[in-house]
């Protein structure tokens, strides 16, 4: 998963955002699921390269293992990856609905 999270992440900032997706998409060919990190990432690649299809699909799988109630990185990556491809109303309530409560986060 490290070694995963490596190579997504330094595409995602570096280079090109497709190698990015393609590496997401070889790790879970080899039956590797994403963590939170993997996401944040591969969010960071959508924007590089406003892959905004793709952002949907994820979204759709960050809420499916519920990570967006638990990790508000993943929800500013979201909103971020939004705005980016210049879907703002698709980063507005519904998403900041089901991001959790930073003080309540802060608290635990």
């Amino acid at each position: 998963m490290v070694c995963w999270n490596a190579l997504i992440s330094g595409y995602a900032q570096h280079g090109p955002g497709e190698k990015a997706l393609s590496c997401l998409d070889r790790m879970q060919r080899q039956g590797v699921s994403p963590d939170v990190v993997t996401f944040v990432c591969i969010l960071k690649a959508c924007c590089s390269i406003r892959a905004f299809e793709k952002g949907k699909e994820i979204h759709a799988e960050i809420l499916k293992e519920g990570l967006l109630e638990k990790h508000v990185l993943v929800g500013n990556a979201l909103v971020n990856m939004y705005t980016k491809c210049g879907e703002l109303a698709k980063a507005q309530m519904p998403l900041f609905q089901d991001m959790p409560n930073m003080d309540m986060e802060m608290k635990h």
